[in-house]
């Protein structure tokens, strides 16, 4: 099948009344987002209603603006996060949902948020089992905050693309701590 008939099959089976995909489709519009195949990727601008961070019990958490969050709540099931370095010249937070569409063969689809270069460096040594926390957030005086303390989801959080400059700085580090 070619690749235009397969979009436009999945682009028939999409539910645009979706809040998820109603928030795409703006960023889309706004050039700030590009879709392919259950692949959502949104530009910097557009992912800074987002913040990476960690909350007050140590817990990673991606703050969502409170204007933005509807979107991301029910019925959207989101199923896990990625810290990804490296991947399509800059580093990322990857959120996978289930599908999107109404037929049984549909994919999950990511979204894929840009992140600074370095910030992910802090989560170098995630340890199996840690979870993401998404949270709504607004800002006040100019400062970003967490407008409740549990999370509306927890998934589970794994790294994916290139840490080995990270990872072998911080064995080292680790290595002359142990030699002093």
């Amino acid at each position: 099948m070619s690749s235009r008939r397969q979009t436009k099959r999945v682009q028939d089976q999409l539910d645009f009344d979706h809040p998820f995909l109603r928030w795409f489709a703006a960023h889309v519009r706004m050039n700030a987002g590009t879709f392919y195949k259950g692949e959502f990727f949104v530009t910097p601008l557009a992912s800074r209603q987002f913040a990476l961070g960690i909350d007050d019990t140590g817990r990673t958490v991606l703050g969502i603006m409170e204007h933005t969050v509807e979107a991301f709540e029910a019925p959207v099931v989101w199923e896990s996060a990625s810290l990804v370095r490296n991947v399509r010249g800059s580093d990322w937070v990857v959120l996978k949902a289930g599908a999107f569409t109404e037929a049984d063969e549909a994919s999950p689809g990511r979204l894929w948020l840009p992140v600074s270069s370095g910030l992910l460096n802090g989560w170098a040594n995630l340890e199996d089992g840690e979870r993401l926390g998404l949270s709504p957030m607004r800002r006040i005086n100019g400062t970003l905050t967490l407008v409740d303390s549990e999370p509306f989801c927890e998934i589970p959080l794994t790294l994916n693309g290139n840490w080995s400059d990270i990872l072998e700085t911080s064995e080292n580090a680790a290595d002359t701590e142990k030699g002093s």
